[in-house]
């Protein structure tokens, strides 16, 4: 299962990233924190968007099955 991770680069920054399953890094935040809780809050951020996301993507699919049912363009 994917998991994030909290890691202290070799700058002395704190940094977010999510690994898949496997063990790669598969999304980083890029931007370096004086702290752990600046690059907690920045992951909670980011997962927040990213559900934003996918739930409007969710929504747009089912508007656009609702117009295939009914005949329309989907």
């Amino acid at each position: 299962m994917p998991e994030f991770e909290i890691f202290v680069g070799d700058d002395e920054q704190h940094y977010w990233r999510l690994k898949s399953a496997n063990g790669q890094i598969i999304a980083t935040g890029g931007e370096g924190y004086t702290s752990h809780s600046g690059a907690v809050r920045a992951m909670g951020s980011m997962k927040r968007a990213v559900l934003e996301a996918v739930g409007a993507r969710i929504e747009q699919v089912h508007e656009e099955d609702a117009k295939a049912a009914e005949g329309g363009e989907g």
